[in-house]
């Protein structure tokens, strides 16, 4: 297996951004580039909308992995309510795995961001990472699963 080292930074800035309206219908946004190899907002493409939430893939300044909702009109997201999640796949004898998850129930009514707990992630190919979330019961949207 090769080492991430050196293109990191590549694979996170091809990283998927889902936009998420109120009415729980994603739209995909244009992939952003990193501007580091590891650490802060490695999704980018936020929104200007009155009624409009983001669910971002992100990492950490030490590379672990973790999803961001962020909602921007704290009026219009009353009586909303979201879980969101992080997935990290391991690459092994038997293919892909699902190795580690973490989630966040979220109730409206806030404007701001509430992230996940970290995944870990390795130095190495052999891990995949994507964001998901569920609003109002409707059923689980992720991006695609991302090697980073």
């Amino acid at each position: 297996m090769s080492t991430k080292l050196g293109t990191r930074a590549g694979r996170l800035g091809t990283l998927a951004v889902l936009a998420v309206g109120l009415t729980g219908s994603a739209v995909a946004l244009a992939p952003a580039s990193a501007s580091a190899a590891c650490g802060g907002a490695v999704g980018g493409g936020w929104l200007d909308g009155g009624s409009w939430s983001s669910v971002h893939l992100r990492s950490t300044s030490s590379c672990t992995m973790y999803t961001r909702l962020t909602v921007d009109d704290a009026t219009a997201s009353i009586g909303h309510s979201w879980v969101i999640r992080v997935e990290r796949q391991v690459n092994g004898t038997y293919g892909w795995l699902t190795s580690h998850t973490q989630s966040r129930s979220v109730i409206g009514g806030f404007q701001g961001t509430r992230d996940t707990a970290t995944v870990p992630n390795s130095t190495v190919d052999d891990d995949r990472f994507r964001a998901c979330y569920n609003h109002a019961g409707a059923g689980w949207v992720c991006t695609p699963w991302i090697e980073a």
